[in-house]
């Protein structure tokens, strides 16, 4: 009598700092750009290949391996990948993805996808406000990377948070 062994799996995490960020490429080629104040956890197998962002925010670079699907959780959300590129914030309040290139569905954790998105096209969805979809531009929503930040009608609160969150400093305090 044989016993069955699951597949392994292979966990890492990876966490950066307030005012870090970090470019991180995973055994299947996937990059990974972390934002400041971003934890991720990745979870591959030989079956399947998933994220979990805990907080902050992350552009990902999928690499291609059709054997095995590439998922990532954040929040109550899961984004299901089909070979692509795409950002994902998680707030406190707001789960939001960008799809720059390919496809991606996305719908509540276990669930079905709800949304389907299109290069350009950015999935915000808000506790206590309905889904959104919304245009953007793909140079100025990844400003981070580089290290710079960009905020362009948006309403100041917002903007400082972003820089709040951004430096680790109340900008409110600093600015009186």
């Amino acid at each position: 009598q044989s016993a069955q062994v699951a597949s392994a799996t292979h966990l890492r995490r990876f966490v950066t700092g307030v005012g870090e960020q970090r470019a991180v490429t995973l055994t299947d080629g996937t990059r990974l750009d972390l934002d400041s104040d971003t934890r991720i956890d990745v979870a591959f197998d030989d079956k399947a290949r998933r994220l979990i962002l805990m907080k902050g925010r992350a552009y990902i670079q999928v690499g291609r391996d059709p054997r095995r699907p590439f998922a990532v959780d954040a929040g109550d959300q899961t984004i299901v990948d089909r070979g692509t590129s795409f950002g994902v914030r998680l707030d406190p309040d707001k789960v939001s993805v960008m799809l720059v290139e390919g496809e991606v569905a996305v719908g509540a954790r276990g669930g079905a996808p709800d949304h389907a998105l299109q290069p350009g096209q950015r999935l915000v969805l808000q506790t206590g406000r309905p889904a959104r979809i919304e245009r953007f531009d793909p140079a100025t929503a990844l400003a981070w990377r580089p290290g710079f930040v960009e905020v362009s009608d948006t309403p100041l609160s917002e903007a400082v948070a972003e820089m709040n969150r951004q430096m680790g400093i109340d900008m409110i305090t600093t600015m009186m």
